[in-house]
């Protein structure tokens, strides 16, 4: 052990250790898997979204987020009067307003 370490606590040297041999996700396979996913024939719209969602957390999507979000939507919804509704809509809706709209179509509103 170098002088510095013997300085540090069990906590902050198993930190350590755990961040330097912890595998690492590759950005580009978290957006790969992003990228390929549809909405599945049994799958709400709301699951869909918590779905595509989740697949977004690691692709370091910044500032891009919401945007990307929306056209991901658009593009991986399954055809029917969901993808219809959206279409109709102005393409400035936030994606807070097309996530509202989803959710009311499912419960019939």
């Amino acid at each position: 052990m170098t002088e510095k370490q013997s300085e540090k606590s069990y906590e902050q040297l198993c930190y350590i250790m755990i961040v330097q041999f912890s595998q690492q996700q590759s950005v580009w396979r978290e957006k790969i898997k992003f990228y390929e996913v549809k909405q599945e024939s049994s799958e709400c719209f709301s699951e869909f979204y918590a779905r595509v969602k989740s697949l977004a957390v690691n692709c370091e999507f910044g500032e891009r987020l919401e945007e990307t979000l929306k056209d991901k939507l658009m593009s991986s919804l399954r055809k029917g009067k969901l993808l219809h509704r959206f279409c109709e809509e102005s393409i400035k809706k936030s994606l807070k307003e097309l996530v509202q709209i989803g959710d009311a179509e499912r419960n019939g509103k």
